[in-house]
């Protein structure tokens, strides 16, 4: 097999969660930057990966949808959970191929769906997981690259449990870090408390969430990972 890299956000390092590669049977290289937006990840790729060549997962998004959300929803912490994007998503779409496109001929691409489930009392934010997701579909067909469907994924376990308990706070995120690293159960102590399913805070992944995404990935790259049936 060649060689695999993934290259994401804040789930891919999997500090604010639990990260999902180190339950992965397919081997890999990756990295995670906090808060980073997919033109972010395709730069750091090109540098970090500098002269490799194989398949490069590029896992992101999420970051670009949180900016245009919480922006457009006047949230106050926006500012500083996020980066400045352009408002308009299509002027978003062909900034991030620009940024992207000198990996073409490098590697393998891949996308992902964004790994975010909706909620019912939030439509807008529900409107914006559509649109950047069908805007991360038009990228990898520009690019003729396929897509590992995270979302639907994560949709598909879901339960109909919700919690207002979103979007995290810059502070609540190394609060719960904190409690994540130092407890080996402190992922599902923060699930239980918040009435979530598979993540920490909305957004971060808890084990049933990684242990879900790592599944995809593998099953994508023809690997059999046994996962305990614990949902």
């Amino acid at each position: 097999m060649a060689d695999i890299f993934i290259v994401g956000d804040s789930m891919t390092r999997g500090y604010f969660g639990v990260p999902y590669v180190p339950l992965m049977a397919t081997p890999c290289s990756h990295r995670g930057y906090d808060g980073a937006t997919l033109s972010e990840i395709a730069v750091s790729a090109g540098r970090i990966y500098r002269g490799k060549s194989g398949t490069l997962v590029l896992a992101g998004g999420g970051n670009d949808l949180l900016s245009t959300y919480l922006r457009q929803a006047g949230h106050p912490g926006a500012e500083e959970l996020t980066k400045v994007l352009p408002t308009d998503i299509e002027e978003w779409e062909e900034m991030t191929k620009r940024s992207i496109e000198p990996l073409s001929s490098q590697f393998s691409l891949v996308f992902t769906t964004l790994p975010i489930i909706g909620r019912k009392t939030l439509p807008l934010f529900n409107e914006m997981v559509d649109r950047f997701d069908e805007a991360l579909r038009r990228i990898a067909e520009y690019f003729n690259a396929p897509v590992i469907d995270l979302g639907r994924a994560m949709r598909r376990v879901q339960a109909e449990i919700e919690s207002e308990y979103f979007p995290p706070s810059a502070s609540s995120l190394y609060e719960d870090a904190e409690i994540i690293h130092s407890d080996e159960n402190g992922d599902l102590l923060l699930t239980r408390s918040r009435n979530l399913i598979l993540t920490v805070d909305g957004i971060h992944l808890n084990r049933h969430g990684a242990a879900i995404l790592a599944a995809e990935f593998d099953s994508f790259f023809s690997e059999t990972l046994p996962v305990a049936d614990t949902f």
